[in-house]
């Protein structure tokens, strides 16, 4: 049987145990309202999203054979344009929500079927969770290559590469007028002679 999350409505004081005193807006959950118009301001940003064609960054990005190189470009674009619509990727992409739903709905297939199949034929339970793990691996792949590929994406728009120059002096040591030189952690390795010859020269430079 298939099972759905009810929201209670507003000010619903069924099974609210209050642990000190607050304010009435400082509740725990949302209300049935709420959540209806955080979905519709969802979807609606989706559509819009849509007809911007930004659903085509996510094509073929879910199940493809195309290059790593040229999937990640993509998703990196998407995030980059639109980072107000991450997690909407569903609502944004029909195709890609219908080869999320196809994939999933055939692991949970293929998982029931094989758990109903070792039971009757008397695996032991360590055989049966190894079996159902492997399935579970091996029907999930794409889900996880995806999961992978968009925090790749993530982090490049978040920590955008830096020059090398840039990498070189904050990677090196600081410099303080009138005070020693403080090696990084990257010359904790220097000898004494070393960074003895590096305190001259920076303090004669």
């Amino acid at each position: 049987m298939k099972r759905s999350v009810s929201f209670v409505p507003f000010n619903d004081a069924r099974n609210t145990q209050w642990i000190y005193e607050a304010y009435s807006t400082d509740v725990l959950w949302t209300t049935s309202e709420e959540q209806a118009a955080s979905r519709h301001r969802t979807r609606q940003r989706a559509r819009d999203l849509r007809y911007e064609n930004e659903d085509v960054l996510l094509r073929d990005t879910f199940t493809t054979t195309d290059t790593d190189k040229n999937v990640q470009r993509s998703l990196k674009d998407f995030v980059k344009s639109n980072g107000n619509g991450r997690g909407m990727e569903r609502f944004i992409s029909r195709e890609h929500h219908e080869e999320r739903k196809a994939h999933r709905a055939r692991a949970i297939k293929v998982i029931i079927m094989a758990q109903k199949e070792a039971i009757e034929r008397g695996y032991e339970l360590a055989e049966l969770t190894e079996q159902l793990r492997m399935l579970s691996i091996k029907f999930s792949i794409h889900a996880k290559i995806f999961a992978r590929r968009m925090g790749k994406a993530d982090e490049a728009c978040c920590y955008p590469k830096q020059k090398r120059s840039s990498q070189k002096q904050q990677q090196g040591t600081s410099v303080f007028v009138g005070a020693p030189v403080v090696p990084s952690a990257a010359s904790a390795s220097l000898t004494k002679t070393q960074i003895s010859q590096r305190q001259l020269q920076a303090m004669t430079a």
